[in-house]
């Protein structure tokens, strides 16, 4: 089957690269409260200043620093404004697994 040729096509590889698992921004959605700051166990987000529309408009956001991210998900959990996500783990594809699970 399809399924079986990929997973060993994945297997007779030396080495296995993968996506980190690490937390991202929507600095668009970012309410620049810091709460995920002070929430972050591994001190992997730090409070950023990005230049919106005009140069004199500044906006308060965060930043992760992907190599220090361990992908816990606590700062997702506090983040109110749904700024954060987690790398292949988004609200939206984790419905979508809950609901395939009721549906088949």
């Amino acid at each position: 089957s399809a399924a079986s040729a990929k997973v060993c096509a994945l297997f007779s590889k030396d080495h296995l690269i993968s996506e980190p698992t690490v937390a991202y921004i929507d600095t668009n959605k970012c309410a620049g409260c810091l709460t995920c700051v002070s929430i972050c166990p591994f001190s992997s987000i730090e409070e950023d200043e990005i230049i919106i529309r005009k140069p004199d408009k500044k906006k308060t956001v965060v930043k992760i620093i992907e190599t220090i991210c361990h992908g816990c998900g606590a700062c997702i959990a506090g983040c109110r404004s749904g700024a954060l996500q987690l790398r292949g783990f988004t609200d939206e594809q984790i419905h979508d697994q809950v609901e395939a699970l009721f549906i088949g």
